[in-house]
């Protein structure tokens, strides 16, 4: 309930009340975004390249410092190269035929709930799980038992949170029952065992005889060797329970406001076809979902794309380039160190890459771990 004068007021009803305010709140950051882009626009008309360089201080790069860092990323991993987008928007600061970085197919085989649900599992489990391995080192077969129950439990729970069917037999208790099922099959007689063993060889004897002829055999009628059926369409999860395979062309640009690189991003389900907005969110964080990725035109292409917002990235990677030291080093020349960055601004990209791993978790483009 907004004050007296005002044109716009709640309903007194609990739920209008909430989808009223969501509503209200996603027009003002639509208009605020809105505005910022005007006005990010129109300030970089006016301001001039940078050109010295201000990577140790602030973490920027300057347009020769982005060239330079990917062609590190493309020799290192040929999955990404450049492209050149539309001449007509080609920037001027920039080589021609290095105006953004691609790599395209991306998989990505699992939504980033799937993760965030199994990082959710009750910490007891595991904690039940670590002392009875702890407590087992003078044991017998009880406490051997007790692990086994252990790892169940955590089986059990991975599966709930993921939907994954779990491997073991009736749950969290399948250890012990199988267990007390074996407990309670009777041993034979030794006669009994000495009669069973002359019938398996008989039958060994007579199994010459049951290898069919190859001449005899009709190969159309066996189904191993049919030819497969023909493919059917499907959607992004089917009955059976399988998730599709999304796909993913990820496009790296340099924004002149922000000095940093920008991340843009474009979803296909399996057939090829374009991911709407509220689909392709489903493989960002849920940290970062709501707050960090926006939907704006590309500036190197005539259309519209899910971009990673750049406010923080200079921030971010300062602190990344500052804090990855040498584990030789002691403390003292750890802290000296520090004030200066560790990594080159060569590989400025590959830091960059994996610090833009936590926002989508699922997307499997990250081949630089031996760089």
């Amino acid at each position: 309930y907004y004050g007296r004068g005002c044109c716009y007021r709640l309903p007194r009803n609990n739920s209008a009340r909430k989808s009223h305010s969501e509503l209200f709140f996603a027009i003002m950051s639509t208009l605020q975004h809105s505005l910022h882009n005007v006005y990010k626009a129109s300030v970089e008309t006016l301001m001039s390249v940078p050109s010295s360089s201000t990577y140790a201080t602030t973490g920027k790069l300057t347009p020769s410092e982005f060239t330079m860092a990917g062609d590190y990323l493309t020799q290192v991993a040929p999955t990404w190269c450049w492209s050149g987008g539309d001449p007509s928007l080609s920037k001027s600061f920039l080589p021609a035929e290095k105006q953004m970085l691609v790599t395209r197919g991306v998989p990505c085989l699992r939504r980033a709930r799937d993760l965030e649900a199994a990082a959710a599992i009750p910490e007891k489990v595991l904690e039940s799980m670590l002392g009875k391995s702890g407590s087992a080192s003078g044991g017998g077969d009880d406490e051997n038992d007790d692990d086994d129950d252990g790892f169940l439990e955590v089986a059990d729970a991975v599966a709930a949170a993921t939907g994954v069917p779990s491997t073991s037999a009736g749950g969290s208790g399948g250890g012990a029952s199988a267990a007390n099922d074996n407990d309670a099959i009777p041993d034979l007689p030794d006669d009994e065992e000495e009669k069973k063993a002359g019938a398996v060889a008989d039958d060994d004897d007579d199994d010459d005889d049951d290898i069919p002829d190859m001449d005899d055999f009709d190969a159309s009628a066996d189904l191993a060797v049919l030819p497969p059926p023909p493919p059917t369409s499907s959607k992004s999860e089917n009955s059976s329970g399988f998730v599709a395979t999304r796909t993913y062309d990820i496009y790296v640009t340099y924004d002149k406001f922000y000095q940093t690189p920008r991340i843009w991003l474009f979803g296909y389900d399996e057939q090829r076809q374009p991911l709407p907005t509220a689909a392709l969110l489903e493989d960002v964080s849920a940290e970062h979902s709501l707050k960090t990725c926006t939907v704006e035109s590309h500036p190197h292409l005539k259309c519209h794309a899910t971009s990673i917002h750049p406010c923080r990235h200079a921030d971010v990677m300062k602190r990344l380039t500052h804090q990855l030291g040498d584990a030789s080093l002691d403390d003292s020349e750890q802290e000296q160190a520090a004030s200066e960055p560790t990594t080159p601004v060569e590989h400025y990209m590959i830091l960059f890459l994996k610090f833009a791993q936590t926002v989508l978790p699922t997307l499997e483009y990250d081949f630089t771990r031996s760089a």
